[in-house]
Parts: C-alpha cells; structure tokens; sequence
C-alpha cells in the first residue's frame, strides 16, 4: 500500500512538471510571436502614412484682367486698356507640411508658374508678333485634407483636397489698345505689368491606380490682387501630377 502512494504522488509529481514545462514553453512562443508582429505592424503603419514632403509637376495657364486708363488734355483724350497674358507654361509646386493630425494637416510651399505668352497684329498695316515670359511667385499656407494629408495619404480615403492665402508677386509684359482722337491701335507694352498682393488657392486632387502603385492628378484654382499701381489682377488655373 505504501508503494502504490510512493508512485502515485511520483506521477502527481511528473504531471505537474509537464504542464509546467509546456505552460511556459507556450507563454514564449506567444511573446516571441508577439514581438515578431510589431515590427511588421509598425513598418506597415509607416507604409501608409505620406511623407511631410510634397511636391506637384503640371501646366498653368495665367490671365490678367483688363485695367484702363484715361488721359486727357487740351488736345483731347486718349484712352488707354492693358492686359496681360494669356500664358501657358509649367507649373511646380513644391510645399512641406509642418502640422499634421489624422484629420488635416498645414503646409507651406511655393507654387510656382513659369510660362510664355505670344500675340500678333495687324492693324497698324503691318504685321507684328510678340512673345513675352511670364513668372508667378507666391509663398502659401495651405489646409491640406483627404489624401493631401500625409496622414491619409495610402488610407481608404481617394479624394484629396486643399486651400491657401498668401502673398506673391507676378510679372509679365502687357499688351495694350489705345484710342486717341478717333485713331485707333494695339501694340505691346514693354513696360511691366506686375501684381504685388495677396494670392488665395484652392484644388482638389484624386487618387487611382493601385494599391502598390497609385498616382494622384489635381487641379487648381488660383486668383492674385494686385494692390501696386499697376493693379492687375491675375487668374491662374492648373492642372497637375502629385508625388
């Protein structure tokens, strides 16, 4: 009877080690599983997540309104309408988020157009052409949302827009029609016709592709006032690639 109690608790005693054994043994695979998962979740979340850095490659087309100016004298009156533009040209749009959150972030950049602008004309009796380049410089703060938003830039979400004040300065040559004693004639005017002011944005941008390889195309919408004597006024529509 002893020797059966003396090998029942040996057993007892086996039993228990085992479980033990096996317990532990499942606890560290588990915490090793564990930690092999969160470097992959962590390098999955900075796959999804957009670089601060932001940059837009496209073509702009820039326009001025028509600003008119009266002279008069003893002799009579001359009249006097300039307009600039319009130019065709690139359009680069390099811009660095300085806030994000998962809602919308806020950037600064420079849009920027370089563009030329050509004319021709015939109504002084002979035929005169023209050509004249063309620069937009702004410096903008934009609200970014959508996939504009570094954020959500490889998220659910496939629309994307955004919206900007700033201040900047644009520059072309101004053609200009004048009308003086009942004569009436165009040239170009090769003294500036440059607006100084502020400049506000807003576009929109649409994601599609893959989802290895997705591509985002936009437009934009820009409108700058001049403040400086010359008072041009500019409209500057874009359409764009982002990266």
């Amino acid at each position: 009877m002893k020797k059966i109690v003396v090998a029942l608790a040996a057993i007892t005693l086996f039993t228990s080690a085992a479980n033990a054994q096996r317990t532990s043994s499942s606890s560290s695979k588990s915490k090793s599983s564990t930690q092999s998962k969160k470097p992959s979740s962590r390098k999955r979340h900075n796959s999804e997540e957009g670089k601060k850095f932001n940059f837009s490659l496209g073509a702009s087309l820039a326009k001025s309104n028509s600003v008119t100016t009266t002279y008069s004298d003893g002799g009579g009156t001359a009249t006097i309408t300039r307009n600039a533009g319009p130019a065709i040209g690139i359009f680069a749009y390099p811009k660095y988020n300085f806030y994000t959150s998962e809602k919308f972030s806020l950037s600064v950049g420079v849009p920027l157009t370089i563009a030329f602008s050509g004319s021709s004309n015939s109504r002084t009796g002979a035929d005169e052409s023209s050509s004249s380049f063309l620069y937009d410089l702004p410096l903008m703060i934009d609200y970014n949302g959508g996939v504009m938003n570094p954020a959500n830039r490889f998220g659910d979400q496939k629309f994307g827009y955004f919206a900007g004040i700033g201040i900047g300065v644009e520059n072309t040559d101004a053609s200009y029609e004048y009308v003086s004693n009942g004569y009436t004639g165009s040239t170009t005017d090769y003294t500036k016709a440059k607006s100084v002011g502020p400049n506000i944005q807003a576009g929109g941008v649409l994601r599609f592709g893959s989802e290895g390889h997705p591509r985002f195309v936009g437009v934009r919408l820009s409108y700058k006032i001049g403040l400086n004597s010359d008072k041009f006024n500019y409209f500057t529509p874009s359409v764009f690639l982002n990266f």
